[in-house]
């Protein structure tokens, strides 16, 4: 059965999941990553950067479908079926795929400015009131932003996609904005901890906060350690 996705690689693992939570237990997904249009977004499958999968992965640069992860009930599906998923999609043996002990504030930027430089600053403050004895670090694939909320390199952590994602899997607490990239370390270890910013908060511009909201909010039926800020 095929299973289309679209997007980068936070998007595709939500979008994967989802699709093949929807399907039977003696199904087998065929996942299909579409990057046609001229829709910004990952033209090849970046499930590899994480998982090995043990089902197909296609790749169509002509196809457009995706399975959408922000209606209501998605987000449900995805976490009822995450043990399938998973099966599917297992993590892969990666070097940073081991605990560690940091408080992460992720801000996402780029193309996807959900708050301000300035309500970042606000935000990394009241992290750091609610942990003062604890190392905390930046993290985001916007180094501009990242140099203009908190300039101390050694606070900032900018690696590789796949490096980022593991680190976030393993944190102690991670703090954000709504953001696909953190959504999706919840369905491999749904008891992270995890603060996503206020509504209240995205300042930012862009206009689709509401689709991640809605994942996240039903997501707290399943993830006990999932706070949004009022």
């Amino acid at each position: 059965m095929r299973v289309h996705i679209r997007g980068r690689m936070g998007v595709q693992l939500l979008q994967a999941f989802v699709g093949i939570g929807r399907l039977a237990e003696d199904e087998k997904p065929v996942l299909v990553v579409n990057s046609g249009g001229d829709v910004p977004g990952a033209k090849t499958s970046q499930l590899h950067w994480v998982t090995d999968p043990l089902c197909e992965v296609r790749e169509d640069h002509e196809g457009m479908r995706k399975t959408p992860y922000w209606h209501g009930g998605a987000a449900a599906t995805a976490f009822r079926g995450r043990e399938m998923a998973m099966r599917w999609l297992p993590l892969l043996d990666h070097r940073e795929n081991r605990p560690n002990d940091l408080v992460i504030v992720h801000m996402r930027g780029g193309d996807k400015p959900v708050a301000t430089a300035e309500t970042y600053r606000k935000f990394l403050e009241y992290v750091r009131f609610q942990h003062p004895d604890s190392k905390i670090a930046v993290m985001s694939d916007d180094v501009n932003l990242m140099d203009e909320v908190e300039p101390n390199r050694a606070l900032q952590i900018a690696g590789e996609p796949d490096e980022d994602w593991f680190t976030i899997l393993n944190a102690k607490h991670v703090y954000c904005a709504t953001t696909a990239f953190v959504a999706s370390t919840l369905l491999y270890n749904p008891n992270k901890k995890v603060t996503v910013m206020s509504r209240a908060w995205c300042d930012g511009g862009y206009g689709a906060i509401d689709d991640d909201y809605r994942f996240l909010e039903e997501a707290q039926m399943f993830c006990p350690n999932l706070e949004i800020l009022s």
